[in-house]
């Protein structure tokens, strides 16, 4: 998400973000309970800090809005070495569904 959305703020919106703090934690890949989380979970967590936040408020939706096509553009359902599932287009976990066309 984050490579992604750093590249359309950069390369397609002319609007670099500020280089990350030097002591940026690594992403969890486990949750609390021990089961892998999902990018998108991962990425909730670390927004969860204020400091992560201000700038992953820009990043996150674009590189969320590209997420289900891989890194040459196939479209893909699954995620990670884990093949955890990622969330369809039009669902979210914590809002009702709406339709996409």
């Amino acid at each position: 998400m984050v490579l992604r959305g750093v590249w359309l703020l950069t390369n397609i919106l002319a609007t670099p973000p500020p280089p990350p703090p030097p002591n940026v934690p690594a992403l969890k890949d486990r949750g609390e309970d021990g089961r892998i989380l999902s990018v998108r979970q991962s990425m909730e967590a670390h927004r969860a800090n204020p400091v992560c936040a201000s700038c992953h408020l820009r990043m996150d939706p674009l590189g969320f809005a590209l997420e289900n096509f891989n890194g040459i553009g196939q479209w893909r359902t699954t995620e990670g070495a884990a093949n955890t599932p990622m969330i369809p287009p039009g669902r979210s976990r914590t809002a009702p569904s709406f339709r996409v066309r």
